[in-house]
């Protein structure tokens, strides 16, 4: 049946006097499985969703109804299965579903169809047969359906692949473990949390706490002395990289002919404690430096920036990027070629 474009299809299952059987009877095949005789009141509500559709199955299992010589019989069930054809409903309207389905039974099949009468805790059927009340239960049908579409219809959404499970929305609460140890009147009784606690048990814990917190200061007093060594090893490995960077220019400025200590008046105010930088930014001239042959030959695959920074390590000189490119006449985008001569100023050549 459809409301408001939404098919939904609902239908009564269970077994009154006459055995099991379903409402309209064309489903009872589709439901044989859940004819289970329970001796207990038991209330299962699964609910399942597939790629095509989603389906509620509530069973109520250890109802009593009457046989077929008027006896009363135990182990009966009844049960509704609600279909919605290419819908779900989502996580927040799953919690409310349960809910709904038992105020149904109570206000619907007890009350208005008298199929169920309620007696305390449990439950037993009036009926003999679903077609005794089949006018009622039809009535039922669409009314179920109508209510059902008008209460849930914010919370449907589109069945899709990543959202296919099965749910059960009347878990069964979980059991506390039963302990197997007997228990003395040594035993010690907590009121507040209803448990036994051996009196050896607490003994052994206040034994333990000192341990405890002994373990506790060693593990700190480790981990400062781990911070200390990790510590010392970083300021070590920063020393040697700087002794390195030094040594190296050093070197590299006994190779072009000055002498370490006129590198150092020529660098005075350049050098720190960390690294060695070399301004790349333009300047308003070029100092000419002398020792160094003011032309290179551009090789295939280099770059102007990567050119100027090898000359002046090569020969101590101090250019820049700029100032060379506006010396040689280069675009802004450092276009060069290979073969292309790049000039350097040397001393008393003019800007």
């Amino acid at each position: 049946m459809g409301e408001d474009g939404i098919n939904i299809n609902v239908f009564f299952f269970g077994s009154p006097g006459d055995g099991f059987a379903a409402f309209p009877a064309d489903y009872t095949r589709l439901v044989s499985g859940y004819d289970r005789a329970e001796r207990d009141y038991k209330l299962e509500c699964m609910y399942e969703i597939t790629p095509a559709n989603s389906v509620i199955r509530y069973v109520e299992y250890g109802l009593t109804g009457e046989g077929q010589h008027g006896t009363s019989r135990g182990g009966r069930n009844f049960g509704i299965w609600v279909e919605l054809e290419g819908l779900m409903v989502n996580s927040n309207g799953q919690k409310k579903i349960l809910d709904f389905l038992k105020e149904f039974v109570q206000m619907g099949i007890i009350n208005k169809a008298h199929v169920l009468k309620a007696s305390g805790s449990s439950k037993h059927y009036t009926i003999f047969s679903f077609n005794e009340v089949s006018e009622k239960l039809v009535q039922l049908q669409k009314v179920f359906a109508a209510n059902f579409v008008n209460d849930f219809h914010t919370y449907f959404e589109p069945v899709n692949e990543d959202s296919i499970r099965k749910i059960d929305l009347n878990p069964a609460p979980k059991k506390e473990r039963k302990s197997n140890q007997a228990y003395s009147s040594k035993d010690l009784y907590n009121p507040q949390t209803k448990t036994y606690q051996k009196i050896a048990i607490k003994e052994k814990e206040r034994a333990a706490a000192p341990r405890k917190e002994y373990h506790k200061i060693n593990a700190f007093v480790l981990l400062v002395l781990l911070s200390l060594i990790v510590w010392q090893s970083v300021q070590t490995c920063s020393s040697i990289r700087f002794k390195d960077q030094v040594n190296d220019r050093l070197k590299k400025l006994e190779r072009i002919g000055d002498s370490p200590s006129e590198f150092m008046e020529k660098q005075e105010g350049e050098v720190t404690m960390s690294t060695i930088e070399m301004d790349d930014e333009p300047k308003d001239s070029i100092t000419p430096v002398p020792n160094h042959p003011g032309v290179y030959e551009v090789k295939s695959g280099e770059n102007l920036k990567q050119i100027v920074i090898d000359y002046n390590n090569n020969y101590g000189t101090d250019f820049n990027t700029d100032q060379i490119r506006v010396l040689n006449g280069i675009n802004k985008n450092h276009d060069i070629n290979a073969g292309q001569e790049i000039k350097f100023p040397k001393e008393n050549e003019e800007q």
